[in-house]
């Protein structure tokens, strides 16, 4: 009894199969002869044009991905009691409220004094708030001009960021950003002056090849070394100046 029930579901089936060919399988011509038609290459052609549109609609969200801004929280945490953060955000394009500094000097300008010019039309911009305070003003403040996402041009950079003489005294933070010339660094050591020892991860921003890291330090326990270390966890540079 077993064995007739799967013979008729087979049976069914094959009945189900047949009934899904198309009805255009075969074709009459005038003169009686039967001549198969394209049934089969219509479902390959369906079939190969749903892999296109799946592609074509992966490469449109690639691209409206591309056009997008990006944001990494480098760093947070507390310092001297104050919460504090550190977000980078890459822009592919100008955001709209950004006007870019003009290409040529201004009325005046000293002529022996070079003019900074820019490439690209790119932001860079950083996102530092300690305490209730924002260090880097608006979105659109603390800003450089890249040219593009992997821009080698734009000059790795370090600063001191506090409330009390531009940052070297006080509760402060150093924030270092490398341009897509410097993808090995992998994290920082940082020393202070009662000897304590702060390990960094320099965290990259997606979708670019921009990475940075933050570090906190609190009021009267200054850094004395800041060491950067590759992914192989070798020395790349040693720096004395955020002293």
């Amino acid at each position: 009894m077993t064995t007739r029930i799967k013979k008729v579901s087979a049976a069914v089936a094959v009945a189900a199969a047949m009934a899904a060919v198309p009805a255009a399988a075969s074709a009459v011509t005038s003169d009686g002869h039967r001549t198969p038609a394209a049934g089969r290459s219509v479902v390959l052609d369906a079939s190969q044009a749903g892999f296109a549109a799946k592609a074509g609609a992966a490469a449109k969200s690639a691209a409206d991905t591309a056009k997008r801004p990006v944001t990494a929280v480098v760093g947070e945490g507390r310092v001297d009691g104050q919460a504090w953060k550190v977000a980078l955000t890459y822009y592919p394009t100008f955001p709209k409220g950004f006007t870019p500094p003009p290409q040529t000097p201004p009325p005046g300008w000293p002529k022996n004094q070079p003019w900074p010019t820019h490439k690209g039309h790119s932001l860079l911009c950083l996102n530092v708030t300690l305490g209730a305070k924002s260090l880097s003003g608006g979105p659109l403040d603390s800003c450089d001009i890249v040219n593009g996402p992997n821009d080698t041009t734009a000059v790795s950079s370090g600063g001191l960021w506090g409330t009390k003489d531009k940052g070297t005294t006080g509760t402060h933070l150093l924030i270092v950003r490398f341009d897509a010339s410097s993808p090995t660094i992998a994290h920082a050591v940082a020393t202070y002056r009662n000897g304590h020892h702060l390990t960094v991860p320099a965290i990259p921003l997606p979708t670019t090849g921009y990475r940075a890291y933050a570090i906190p330090v609190a009021a009267g326990n200054p850094l004395t070394t800041v060491d950067d270390y590759d992914t192989h966890n070798h020395l790349v540079s040693h720096n004395t100046q955020w002293r």
